[in-house]
């Protein structure tokens, strides 16, 4: 990968400097393919100045380049034609130019691969109900409009292209005159004559609403900043920064339509080895920027897996001010925060020439249509989306993690066995416990934690969204579907996927103000809810059961030793004001402690189930009820 990686950055990297304008094109074919190699063929096309016929042949001897002129004018030396054909070579491949070839340059190299059959294969298949989808691309540039015509017929759309805003408009007038009308047009932002802007302002002069196909804007990130606010006035639904991407030409034509299909449940057999990862980034210091305390221990659990030394932020105020403070090799970045948004931080960030080099990624349930492209022009260097995937998110890491010599940790002790009475079922209805338990390495009770915090605040949600959209102001309606997104994410973190899909159409439809479609979607969304909150109810049920059982006081033949217990009580006490999850561990030992001390046995289950339960307020009365009974105790040891 990485040899691959280099040639094609020589070649691209030369076809970019000796081209003042036109385009630089990249293109790979298969040529041959078997059941374990296929050989691809790559090829890098300019419409640069060109290498003349007596030139061509020497362009691969090291130092030299076609003409001595070109050094003194662009620079650099040809050095790195001479390296693509000896990695090349070193893959058993080769590497040639195009000699037929006049206007510009054109390089070609072909290779043959082994085929990894444990690559995640993602489905970029759309419903059975989109594949009739008919797209007009309206792009200047020849080249794009045949890359967009080859990617959206590969979904199965018929496929249009036309070069002009004033083509797409006769285009459009024709299709609904022969009643094939398109349902979905992307424009290309910067075209002469009328750009991208001006062709939809031009078609929603002249098509009804009902006519009028959904839009997607393409542009280079850099002019996306002050524009995203502006999306609903423009009449555009989603912006696509250019060169597109295949995967996220999908998603985004499918969010548009309402379809999409979480990243987070496309199946994958992409197995991370920790070692390889700390390997890579080990010893890298995170600051993670994130409100919910839930999103933090499932963080926090993944990224301390890997080696990364982590320290936390609560919203954005105060990432700005520990970036100011400390050192770190990159930030992870929630969106909605109070207090401060990520966005909001980013940008106070990046306010600071100190730091334009520090590496920021968005890490948020915002999985929106044109949220992307928000990240990116407030300053942040990538977008990931939760739930986490830790393949996605390991990838990005190590991307924009820079490289330096670190002290590599050893990989995480392994965690001790769960008691067998408390482990979790392998199948609980309405959540995929393969897939949930995976996201939290294995760990049972974090996971009882993420679904006892979301029975404690969503038991009643679908109410309160009902409630909520029935009020007349616009303000409910933000507030409604602010909870579904916060669902959405929790949903998310539990695998419950029926509750994620339902919640996410919500969302949209409530963003949408598709009121036609609340109805159905609210009845849905609240029997998927029911399942799962009765499901965690079972759960509960036996915990509760199984610590009432576990705790039955016994006769102590020995005395508490106090000595053990103070300091653990003082850390309990600090870790519950601080809503700490290392709670749940102090906890335990303190109860280890305890085990058998008739006196506090009332407190220590009622503590056992509120921390369990993340219900840290009720907790720290219980602590305080508890710390008074110990107290008085230590007071009687010490005057006998």
């Amino acid at each position: 990968a990485l040899r691959l990686e280099q040639i094609l950055l020589n070649l691209m990297s030369n076809a970019i400097k000796f081209t003042n304008e036109g385009e630089v094109v990249v293109q790979v074919e298969t040529k041959n393919a078997t059941d374990n190699q296929v050989t691809l063929h790559f090829s890098v096309r300019d419409t640069g100045v060109g290498i003349s016929s007596e030139h061509k042949s020497k362009l691969f001897n090291a130092f030299t380049q076609a003409d001595t002129s070109t050094t003194r004018k662009f620079g650099g030396t040809g050095l790195g034609l001479s390296i693509s054909q000896r990695l090349t070579e070193m893959m058993g491949g080769r590497i040639w130019v195009d000699k037929e070839h006049v206007h510009g340059s054109l390089f070609h190299f072909a290779v043959t691969f082994d085929i990894n059959r444990e690559t995640n294969q993602q489905d970029l298949r759309p419903p059975e109900d989109m594949e009739q989808l008919r797209v007009l691309v309206v792009d200047d540039n020849t080249s794009s409009r045949n890359s967009l015509w080859s990617v959206l017929n590969m979904f199965g759309f018929s496929t249009y292209c036309v070069p002009s805003g004033a083509e797409a408009l006769q285009s459009i007038n024709k299709a609904l005159f022969a009643k094939k009308p398109f349902h979905l047009m992307l424009v290309d932002w910067f075209m002469p004559g009328l750009n991208g802007i001006e062709t939809v302002e031009l078609i929603k002069q002249n098509v009804t609403t009902e006519n009028l196909p959904k839009i997607v804007l393409l542009g280079p990130v850099d002019y996306q900043e002050n524009i995203s606010a502006k999306i609903e006035t423009m009449g555009v639904d989603a912006l696509i920064s250019k060169p597109v991407n295949c995967s996220i030409l999908f998603d985004t034509t499918m969010e548009v339509f309402g379809k999409e299909v979480p990243k987070a449940f496309r199946p994958s057999r992409v197995s991370v080895d920790p070692a390889e990862i700390i390997n890579l980034i080990g010893g890298a210091r995170v600051l993670l920027v994130e409100d919910k305390a839930i999103n933090r221990q499932v963080a926090i659990e993944v990224l301390e897996s890997v080696g990364l030394i982590v320290e936390i932020a609560k919203n954005g105020l105060e990432a700005v001010q520990k970036v100011c403070e400390s050192e770190y090799d990159v930030v992870l970045m929630d969106i909605q925060m109070p207090e401060m948004d990520g966005h909001t931080a980013t940008k106070r960030i990046r306010a600071d020439d100190r730091f334009s080099q520090l590496s920021i990624i968005a890490m948020t349930a915002h999985a929106m249509t044109g949220d992307r492209e928000k990240s990116l022009a407030s300053g942040m260097n990538d977008h990931i989306s939760k739930p986490i995937d830790k393949k996605q998110l390991f990838a990005s890491l190590v991307k924009w993690i820079p490289v330096k010599k670190r002290a590599k940790p050893s990989l995480p002790a392994k965690k001790p066995a769960i008691d067998k009475s408390l482990q979790l079922p392998t199948e609980l209805a309405g959540i995929d416990m393969v897939s949930a338990l995976e996201r939290v390495n294995q760990n049972h009770k974090l996971f009882r934690s993420v679904l006892n915090e979301f029975h404690r605040d969503f038991a009643n949600s679908a109410k309160e969204i009902r409630s909520l959209l029935e009020g007349k102001r616009q303000s409910d309606r933000e507030t409604a579907k602010e909870l579904a997104h916060t669902i959405k994410g929790m949903a998310g973190n539990l695998s419950a996927k029926k509750l994620y899909d339902v919640v996410f159409e919500l969302e949209t439809a409530i963003r949408d103000n598709q009121q036609a479609r609340w109805p159905v979607l609210l009845d849905s969304f609240e029997n998927s809810l029911d399942q799962v909150i009765d499901t965690i109810e079972i759960l509960q049920k036996k915990e509760e059961a199984t610590i009432a059982k576990e705790s039955k006081p016994e006769n102590r033949s020995t005395p508490v030793d106090m000595a053990n217990v103070i300091p653990l009580m003082q850390k309990l006490s600090t870790y519950l004001e601080e809503s700490n999850f290392q709670s749940q561990e102090i906890f335990d030992a303190i109860r280890q402690q305890l085990t058998g001390f008739a006196e506090v046995q009332p407190e220590i289950e009622q503590l056992a189930i509120q921390i369990d339960q993340l219900d840290l307020e009720e907790a720290i009365k219980t602590f305080n009820t508890l710390n008074k009974k110990l107290e008085q105790y230590h007071l009687l040891q010490k005057n006998s």
